[in-house]
């Protein structure tokens, strides 16, 4: 029985999201605002918007008493086969995701691509710190490894579900929450499929390594285009659609079948496959649970959807 004024779990993770959410929000514009009369590097940039992101989940665990090592633990060994098997995965799960940011360009616009050609001007070495190292390790201890497993008690596909949008809601435009979502369920799987922190924060990193490899050859290419004009002829956008629709459908289902590789050489392929059959949804339902859908959760997926609409269609 929930103790009054008390939070349950569930409502716990749902305020915590929406905490992040509000204080990433306030810290970025005010940095906004003071960028107007000290100008700030864009690494220095992304640099504070992740801790924006991360430092509330800093001040949940220590109010808890917990560190960042005890919910980063894994509960298993990353095998080092899996490990290189990321690498793979990762590029196949990038050409998957460049087709569905490709489409939602379109009506939408790129949210990425101004930092993306800011950041062409830098020096590789810190765009890797800075775009693939620090992301993938606060990205994934915040929604990975505290928001995800904090709901994991309502199974595996409501837990990757909720937290997955709350990461694609977290980047406030249609066009990355769209593909963060995708790479959201596909992190979750891969920590499962695995049982290790370590799993989603190699693809992550890998991810977003191939970005900035990317920007090298927007530099040495010159006036190369980050991605096609909004403006180019219906009859290209069709075409190079079509291509990376194609594309993306053999790459994602590569990355299903390393997805079913990993799990094997972490011994969880039936345990796999029982999660895929519903098993564990009737298991569940033989379990005193808390309410997944209560105010908390509603709060926290409406107030960030809201800002996600002002930001893209009035800011």
């Amino acid at each position: 029985m929930k103790q009054k004024g008390k939070f349950n779990q569930t409502e716990q993770m749902c305020m915590l999201y929406l905490g992040t959410v509000l204080f990433f929000l306030a810290a970025s514009f005010l940095l906004a605002w003071t960028a107007g009369l000290l100008p700030v590097p864009l690494p220095l940039r992304l640099v504070l918007s992740e801790t924006f992101v991360v430092l509330p989940s800093l001040f949940f665990l220590r109010r808890r008493h917990l560190s960042l090592h005890q919910v980063n633990r894994p509960d298993r060994h990353l095998e080092f086969l899996s490990f290189l098997l990321m690498i793979p995965t990762s590029f196949f799960l990038a050409v998957t995701v460049s087709f569905i940011s490709f489409i939602t360009a379109l009506p939408f616009g790129n949210g990425a691509a101004d930092s993306l050609k800011e950041a062409a001007a830098w020096p590789t070495a810190l765009n890797v710190v800075t775009f693939a190292v620090f992301p993938a390790l606060v990205e994934e201890t915040v929604f990975r490894s505290i928001l995800f497993r904090g709901l994991r008690k309502h199974g595996f596909w409501k837990a990757a579900l909720i937290s997955s949008l709350f990461f694609g809601l977290l980047h406030m435009n249609i066009n990355q929450f769209s593909y963060a979502f995708v790479l959201g369920m596909v992190f979750c799987l891969l920590r499962e499929a695995t049982g290790s922190f370590w799993s989603s924060v190699m693809a992550h990193f890998c991810i977003n390594f191939f970005s900035v490899l990317s920007l090298r050859q927007l530099t040495e290419g010159g006036s190369a285009e980050i991605s096609l004009s909004s403006t180019a002829s219906a009859s290209v956008n069709l075409f190079t659609g079509s291509l990376l629709f194609i594309a993306a459908v053999i790459c994602f289902a590569l990355v299903l079948l390393n997805l079913w590789l990993i799990a094997g050489i972490h011994d969880r392929l039936e345990y796999m496959a029982w999660l895929f059959r519903g098993g564990e949804r009737k298991y569940l339902r033989k379990l005193p649970r808390e309410k997944l859908a209560c105010p908390a959760l509603a709060l926290a997926v409406v107030v960030p959807s809201g800002f996600l609409l002002l930001m893209q269609f009035v800011f």
